[in-house]
């Protein structure tokens, strides 16, 4: 945010600990898609009463994703840019 020609960057982290936190955003991730997915099949099977192969179905399905996600959601965010320029995390007066 600019004000009266100073920089006013406050939500600037030191260089490092991008990795950490985007490493820790696709386990996020990784761990809201397994909750969502593996939640959603056990309603439906709980609603529907599904036979064996279905559930199994559903359950390689899952597995199916979860690797997916654990392939392309944690690589990509560890490969982007870690470009970091480290500024001060207030400017001074």
């Amino acid at each position: 945010m600019f004000t009266a020609g100073k920089i006013n960057n406050t939500s600037c982290l030191p260089c490092g600990t991008g990795s950490s936190l985007r490493f820790l955003q696709g386990i996020s991730l990784l761990a809201l898609v397994l909750l969502l997915v593996g939640g959603a099949a056990l309603l439906l099977d709980a609603w529907l009463e599904l036979r064996r192969v279905i559930r199994l179905a559903l359950f390689v399905g899952w597995a199916g994703i979860g690797g997916g996600v654990a392939l392309f959601g944690l690589p990509i965010p560890l490969s982007a840019s870690g470009n970091c320029i480290a500024l001060p995390l207030s400017s001074p007066l």
